[in-house]
Formats: structure tokens, C-alpha cells, sequence
């Protein structure tokens, strides 16, 4: 194997490391989707609770 030069190491650290980022940023995407999904169905089931307690109520 040929020995690399400094820059070349360094180069291919930051490959690896942008490479890690990328694969972070999906997961943290797709975790706030997941959140948003959940606060959408939270306020449509409060909305829901909410319009059938009033309905009663009056």
C-alpha cells in the first residue's frame, strides 16, 4: 500500500466526515417529520374532542 501524504489524509478524514454528516441530517429530517406528523394528529383528535364535548354541552 502506498503511503498517503498529509493532505491526502486529511482529505479523505473529511470525506468520512461529511459523509456522517449527510446520514445525521436525514435521521434528524425524518425524526421532525415524525414530530409534525404527531402534532397534526394531536390537534385533530383535540379538535375532534373538543367539537363532540360542545355538541353535547349546548
Amino acid at each position: 500500500m502506498a503511503r498517503q501524504s498529509p493532505t491526502d489524509v486529511k482529505i479523505d478524514f473529511l470525506v468520512k466526515e461529511i459523509k456522517e454528516l449527510r446520514a445525521e441530517t436525514k435521521n434528524l429530517r425524518a425524526d421532525i417529520n415524525k414530530g409534525k406528523g404527531a402534532i397534526w394528529i394531536l390537534i385533530v383528535l383535540a379538535s375532534a374532542v373538543g367539537g363532540i364535548y360542545n355538541y353535547f354541552n349546548s
